[in-house]
């Protein structure tokens, strides 16, 4: 199934937003396989956090200055939010860029996680 999904992102053209002053920021997609299904992971914010409070999402947040790129994020990210390594990340390929009603402009990407983490 993954690689089913690796080829269809591959073969998609990304809608990249570029020139927007929405504040930059990136999300993975965690998917993982369980009993032969695959299952994809949200977390839901505390209401501590600036923006998004309560919200039920995929683990990212804003850019930092030392991030590269939006997948560099994505994956920082979700190490700080829910304790998914890098190293244990296939990422699969990227979805369109959006922009959301607080004004960051958001890259997603897909990946597998191992199940159980």
């Amino acid at each position: 199934m993954s690689e089913k999904i690796r080829e269809i992102l591959a073969q998609r053209m990304k809608k990249s937003i570029e020139g927007s002053d929405a504040v930059p920021a990136a999300v993975l997609i965690p998917l993982f396989k369980k009993a032969g299904h695959l299952y994809v992971l949200f977390t839901k914010r505390t209401e501590r956090v600036e923006h998004h409070k309560g919200q039920i999402c995929f683990p990212g947040g804003a850019s930092s200055p030392e991030d590269d790129t939006p997948l560099v994020t994505a994956l920082r990210e979700a190490y700080e939010e829910v304790g998914i390594r890098e190293v244990d990340v296939d990422v699969l390929g990227s979805l369109d860029d959006l922009i959301t009603s607080t004004n960051f402009l958001v890259s997603p990407f897909v990946g597998v996680i191992p199940y159980p983490y």
